[in-house]
C-alpha cells in the first residue's frame, strides 16, 4: 500500500523542528519518543495519516507499506538529520525503533559493493526472500527501508510476499514438516534486543496466520537439511514466487514490512554496476522497529504483548550438538595442556647439564602424539560445527576431516605431520577473513 502525505501535513514537516534523538542502549529513548509525538500529533493531518499507515500494517490483508516522504526529502535534503528525525517519528507511531547491531546506532546503510556476494543485501544479484534475523528468539517485529538513492541503471525493484497466504496454498503434510524444529541459518553474535538464538527452529512458528514464518531462502543453500524437510521449505519458495508483488522504491519512499506476515527481498539490480560511481549507486537506510506495545523492550526482555513460539524440548539433535560443543571445548584445553606441559619436559631437558634420552622422547612424544591426537579430535569438532553452522563450505569441511584423519593416523616418525595443523589453522583464517570481507 502507498501512503501519500497530504499536501497540508507536508507544509507543516518542513518548518517542524524536532530533537536529535537519543538512544537507551540499543532502542530509540521514550523521552525522544515523547517528543516526537508530542510534535507531530499537533501538525494537520498527521493523527489520520499516522492511522492509516497502522492499518496498513496490522489490518486483515494487510502487512506492508509505503510512505511516499520523496518531497519532504527534496525539500530538507534526503541525507539531512531533520529529514531521518521526520521519519523516525513515523516509524514511531508504528512501534519502537532500535539497532541490533553494536556498529549501527540506529540506521544501517545498505549500499552496492560489486565485489561481495550478489546474493546479499549489498550485493548486486538476486537478493532472495527472507526474514531478518531469522534465527533470533525475538526477531525485529518490523524491518523498514528509506530509499536515499534507487539503481541509477533501473534494477532492483523491491520484492513482497503474503508468507501466510503461501503456506496456506501448501498440503497439510509440508505445513506439518515446516511445523518441525529442523531449520537452522547462519551464526548470531555481538546482537541486542533480539532475544538469543534459536537453533533449531521451526519455520512455522507460532498459531497459524499470526506467527513468524522463519524462512530465507539462503538456508536451502547454506544448512544441512533432511530431505523432506528441504523440499517442503523449496515448495514454500515457489510458493512465495508465485505470490510475489514488486514495485521500484524512488529517493524518500519508506518501506515498512510487518515480519509476522510478510517476507521480503529484491531482484538483482541492472548490469553495469560497475560502471556506476560508488556515490551514485542505489542507497537504502534500514531501521528495525519492535512491536508489543510502545513501552521500550530491553536486550534481554520479553515483549509486553504475549507471542506465541514453539520452544523445543532437548531433542537428539540438541542433544548432539552439545555433545559436539563440549568436544569441541575439551578437545582445545586438553591440546593447550599438552602444549604446556612438552614445553616445560624440553625447557627441563634444555637446562640440564646432562640431558637424558627419557626425557628428550618423553617432551617429543607428548607433543607429536598425544598432542597431535587432540589437535585431530580439535579439528573434527570445528569442521563438525562449522559446516552445520553453513559458515564453513562443503570443501573447507572435507579439508578439516582430512587433515584430522592425518593427524590421527600418520605416525610422528613423519616428519611433515607436524605442519598439518598450523596449515590448517592458517587455511581456517584465511578463509574467515576472506568471508568477512565478503559480508555486507
Amino acid at each position: 500500500m502507498f501512503i501519500d502525505i497530504p499536501s497540508e501535513l507536508e507544509a507543516a514537516l518542513i518548518d517542524l523542528p524536532l530533537p536529535t534523538w537519543e538512544l537507551d542502549g540499543s532502542f530509540l529513548a521514550q523521552s525522544t519518543m515523547d517528543r516526537y509525538r508530542t510534535e507531530l500529533t499537533a501538525t494537520p493531518q498527521f493523527e489520520e495519516t499516522a492511522t492509516t499507515l497502522r492499518h496498513a500494517l496490522t489490518d486483515e490483508g494487510g502487512g506492508h507499506a509505503v510512505l511516499r516522504l520523496g518531497n519532504l526529502a527534496k525539500a530538507l535534503g534526503i541525507g539531512d538529520d531533520r529529514f531521518l528525525q521526520l521519519v523516525n517519528g513515523f516509524a514511531v507511531e508504528v512501534a519502537v525503533p532500535f539497532s541490533p547491531f553494536p556498529r549501527w546506532h540506529l540506521w544501517k546503510d545498505i549500499g552496492v559493493k560489486v565485489d561481495k556476494d550478489p546474493g546479499k543485501s549489498s550485493g548486486i544479484g538476486y537478493n532472495a526472500f527472507h526474514m531478518d534475523l531469522v534465527n533470533a528468539s525475538l526477531p525485529p517485529d518490523y524491518t523498514t527501508l528509506l530509499c536515499l538513492r534507487p539503481d541509477p541503471l533501473g534494477g532492483g525493484p523491491s520484492i513482497l510476499s503474503d508468507a501466510h497466504a503461501a503456506v496456506a496454498r501448501l498440503s497439510e503434510d509440508g505445513r506439518a514438516l515446516l511445523a518441525e524444529s529442523a531449520y537452522r541459518y547462519g551464526t548470531f553474535f555481538d546482537l541486542f534486543g533480539v532475544g538469543e538464538e534459536y537453533k533449531p527452529f521451526p519455520i512455522l512458528d507460532g498459531s497459524p496466520g499470526e506467527g513468524f514464518v522463519r524462512f530465507t531462502a539462503k538456508m536451502l543453500e547454506r544448512s544441512p537439511l533432511g530431505r523432506a524437510h528441504a523440499d517442503a521449505a523449496k515448495k514454500l519458495a515457489e510458493e512465495l514466487v508465485r505470490g510475489q508483488v514488486s514495485f521500484m522504491l524512488q529517493p524518500g519512499d519508506y518501506l515498512i514490512v510487518n515480519q509476522r506476515r510478510f517476507l521480503h527481498g529484491r531482484e538483482a539490480l541492472h548490469r553495469g554496476q560497475e560502471t556506476v560511481l560508488v556515490a551514485d549507486r542505489r542507497l537504502l537506510l534500514q531501521l528495525f522497529l519492535r512491536g508489543g506495545g510502545r513501552r521500550r523492550l530491553g536486550p534481554h526482555s520479553r515483549p509486553t504483548a504475549p507471542v506465541t513460539r514453539r520452544v523445543p524440548s532437548p531433542g537428539p539433535a540438541e542433544a548432539e550438538d552439545r555433545f559436539v560443543s563440549t568436544v569441541f571445548l575439551g578437545s582445545g584445553l586438553v591440546f593447550v595442556a599438552t602444549l604446556f606441559v612438552a614445553a616445560a619436559a624440553a625447557g627441563t631437558v634444555l637446562s640440564a647439564h646432562q640431558p637424558q634420552d627419557f626425557g628428550r622422547h618423553f617432551a617429543h612424544e607428548l607433543l607429536t602424539t598425544y598432542g597431535m591426537r587432540m589437535a585431530a579430535v580439535f579439528v573434527f569438532a570445528t569442521s563438525t560445527i562449522g559446516r552445520r553452522l553453513g559458515s564453513f563450505p562443503r570443501g573447507l569441511s572435507l579439508a578439516g576431516v582430512v587433515a584430522g584423519l592425518v593427524l590421527l593416523v600418520v605416525r610422528s616418525s613423519v616428519p611433515w605431520s607436524a605442519l598439518v595443523f598450523p596449515a590448517w589453522a592458517l587455511l581456517i583464517s584465511v578463509y574467515i577473513l576472506w568471508a568477512a570481507r565478503r559480508a555486507p
